[in-house]
């Protein structure tokens, strides 16, 4: 075998206890630069990340403004016996254009509301029983609820449309719900024929003259622009004898404030038809002025085939729901 070995140098393998010193060393070298690189970055990172990320600014260049937002609560009230379906409230902005801040849908009626608003005062407005959706469009402004209105023809008689609306003051605002429908209700018919009391036969009631329309948020000023010319017949329970009857018979209508000295057809007018002897014989009767959610009373008295005397109140609603006689 020959050997490699000569005698001017000698080639030695490092054992195994120097190759792990060796790389130990390279190991901390490696560690204290990068623990160097880090110490140096640090806090220009640091600074990056505690500052606060500025607000978009406008194209205009200024400053967006801080909006500071408060708790406001809204206490509604049903002035009717009409059942509440849903709500709608509508929230404006009482300065300015008053642009709609919120637009609020509930599916039922509720005592109580609250809600997060920008801070001051707001100009509410509530509608039961639309059936439809609000457009946040079309009512964008305050302003757009005066031609906000609704059809005779597509209401319900048992969940009219009823509104309210308020001006809230310390966060607070209450509102009672009101509806545009009326009612003529036939409290009592008398039958004073002298005729040994010959009965007052196949009576029966309708309205004439209905108006067609409303504004939904209207709280006076009722002058029909569109008229339902005569409603259905509804006939009464009874024949009138000696005994009053109190049928109790209601009719439903829009409001109408058009004054009784007014000439013309804008009056609703109430028709009461019966027979008498045989001959079937008609009066009308103009209602006195009456707005919105109002109640009118009617009692009928009939003398003879050309004379039918008539007396008449309105109940008119309050925000505690009670009806005052007038």
């Amino acid at each position: 075998m020959r050997d490699f070995r000569t005698n001017g140098s000698r080639q030695s393998i490092p054992n195994r206890t120097q190759r792990m010193d060796h790389l130990s060393k390279r190991r901390n070298i490696f560690f204290n630069l990068l623990l160097y690189s880090l110490l140096i970055a640090l806090p220009a990172f640091l600074d990056i990340s505690c500052r606060k990320a500025p607000s978009p600014v406008p194209d205009g260049g200024e400053e967006p403004e801080v909006v500071d937002s408060t708790l406001t609560v809204l206490h509604l009230q049903n002035s009717s016996r009409y059942a509440v379906e849903d709500v709608q409230i509508l929230i404006y902005k009482s300065d300015g254009t008053r642009e709609l801040e919120q637009l609020l849908r509930l599916d039922e009626f509720t005592e109580t509301v609250e809600v997060v608003t920008t801070e001051g005062e707001k100009l509410v407005a509530a509608v039961a029983n639309c059936g439809k959706a609000l457009s946040p469009v079309a009512l964008g402004r305050y302003d757009s609820l005066s031609e906000f209105g609704y059809d005779f023809s597509d209401e319900n008689c048992e969940a009219p449309v009823m509104s309210g609306e308020c001006r809230t003051r310390g966060n607070m605002g209450e509102i009672s719900l009101v509806p545009l429908l009326c009612e003529v209700v036939i409290e009592s018919v008398a039958n004073c024929l002298d005729e040994n009391y010959e009965l007052v036969e196949n009576p029966r009631v309708r309205l004439t003259g209905i108006s067609g329309y409303a504004g939904v948020m209207q709280d006076s000023d009722f002058f029909p622009t569109e008229i339902q010319d005569r409603g259905e017949w509804t006939d009464l329970p009874y024949d009138i004898g000696m005994l009053t009857q109190n049928p109790g018979t209601t009719l439903y209508c829009y409001p109408n404030e058009t004054p009784e000295s007014s000439l013309g057809s804008s009056r609703t007018v109430l028709e009461f038809e019966c027979e008498i002897f045989g001959r079937v014989c008609s009066f009308e009767i103009p209602l006195p002025p009456f707005g919105r959610g109002a109640r009118l009373l009617v009692e009928l008295e009939v003398f003879s085939q050309e004379d039918c005397q008539s007396r008449i109140s309105v109940e008119r609603p309050t925000a505690q729901g009670a009806r005052p006689t007038e």
